[in-house]
């Protein structure tokens, strides 16, 4: 997105949005393939007066990726001893194995799902599994995961 010359586009379109977004649907298509995908990072194209921008704050993203994707190291032993639930993809690498000790330490009575064949954004390829998923998580005392057809939990 960052790479994305808006001023150079909403000059071209006459600051006229719906054609710079019709342009980055075209341009995009081979970096994000998936087309609801495309329209939804374009939902973050705002205009005033002419000007196109990015609603998001980029830099700020930028500048503070480490802090945002990162674990917190100074828990300082701190343990949050309630149920919580972690959802992972299958196809992506958020999760990981190596992150797994570093959960149960701070999250001893975690539960932690993988779905199949979703990507980073789960909520978005499988909604509705996710939607059962947390609903059965928060209203059942007795949550089983293995009670979906695609879901793994990761032990």
């Amino acid at each position: 997105m960052s790479s994305v010359d808006l001023k150079a586009l909403g000059h071209k379109y006459n600051g006229n949005i719906g054609m710079v977004r019709n342009s980055l649907m075209k341009e995009w298509d081979k970096t994000v393939p998936n087309p609801t995908m495309r329209a939804f990072l374009l939902t973050n194209l705002g205009e005033k007066d002419g000007e196109i921008f990015w609603k998001a704050n980029l830099n700020a993203i930028k500048s503070c990726w480490n802090q945002i994707t990162g674990f917190p190291t100074d828990l300082n032993g701190r343990v949050f001893n309630q149920p919580v639930l972690f959802v992972a993809a299958s196809d992506g690498k958020y999760l990981g194995q190596s992150d797994l000790p570093a959960v149960r330490k701070y999250f001893p009575q975690s539960k932690i799902v993988q779905i199949a064949n979703t990507g980073h954004w789960v909520h978005f390829d499988a909604p509705n599994t996710v939607t059962n998923l947390i609903t059965s998580f928060m209203l059942d005392k007795s949550f089983d995961p293995t009670s979906f057809t695609d879901v793994t939990e990761i032990k």
